[in-house]
């Protein structure tokens, strides 16, 4: 009975229209990662401003379901409950390809390639370090949401991958501080125009913010960089600075916001 119910539930959050377009999404898919709190949902709220994307809302956790032995069934699996979360939600028109976000698809990185092959693009979005251990959990107040071991390691796994070809590393800082630069390297890196409503994506967006943004999509603000520096985190930042990985990566990312500032 729990199956029927469920099943029945399922059936009536299927949006109208999007068992017939669901099919025109036939361009490779666009995944994104990263560490909690380095901007993942605000990556996939810009791309999904774009007429040909069709952002997927929620964080699927796809890729870490079910691992067969098969590539052939996790292909088949995957795009199942790919379908599932797209048929819920108006899809565009001019959409051609879906996005999916979920921070943790950083750890599935090979897994990914070798499921979709060269059709997949996946980017990586990496934030300073000590901005992201200051963010604390939209439902525990009391407690920091990522420490700067799991910084760490999250996004060392992710930089094993900057130098693939179906892989682009961009940071933070960079999105919000130089915008346009940065957003005309991820739309070449899509193969894909920048298109008028990616310059106001907040206004066209398809996504709707989760609660740890004020259910509500913003315009760009750099307000949230440097939060470290502020005299409250001073003891988080020292906790930061004694974990030994995290300053390497720390100096690893910075390279990236430094050639983007050599462009302007």
């Amino acid at each position: 009975m729990r199956f029927f119910s469920r099943l029945n539930r399922f059936a009536k959050s299927i949006h109208p229209n999007s068992i017939r377009r669901v099919w025109q999404l036939t361009d490779g898919p666009i995944i994104i990662c990263g560490c909690p709190r380095s901007g993942t949902t605000l990556l996939l709220a810009i791309l999904a401003a774009h007429p040909e994307i069709q952002g997927i809302q929620a964080e699927t956790r796809v890729f870490k379901r079910w691992s067969y032995s098969s590539r052939m069934l996790n292909r088949w699996y995957h795009n199942l409950l790919i379908f599932c979360h797209l048929i819920k939600f108006p899809i565009k028109k001019t959409a051609r390809r879906w996005a999916e976000k979920t921070p943790q698809n950083v750890q599935y990185i090979e897994e990914i390639l070798n499921e979709f092959k060269t059709s997949v693009k996946i980017i990586h979005i990496v934030r300073d370090g000590r901005d992201v251990i200051t963010s604390r959990h939209p439902t525990q107040p009391d407690r920091f949401f990522v420490s700067p071991e799991q910084w760490a390691e999250i996004v060392s796994k992710g930089l094993r991958w900057i130098d693939h070809p179906q892989v682009l590393t961009i940071q933070y800082e960079n999105l919000v501080q130089a915008y346009d630069t940065t957003v005309n390297e991820v739309m070449s890196f899509l193969g894909l125009n920048v298109s008028e409503e990616i310059a106001e994506y907040h206004k066209y967006t398809t996504i709707k913010a989760p609660k740890t943004l004020n259910d509500e999509i913003q315009p760009i603000s750099n307000r949230s960089i440097g939060k470290w520096t502020r005299e409250e985190y001073k003891d988080r930042t020292a906790t930061f600075n004694t974990c030994k990985e995290a300053v390497e990566i720390l100096k690893k990312i910075s390279g990236l916001r430094a050639n983007v500032r050599s462009t302007l």
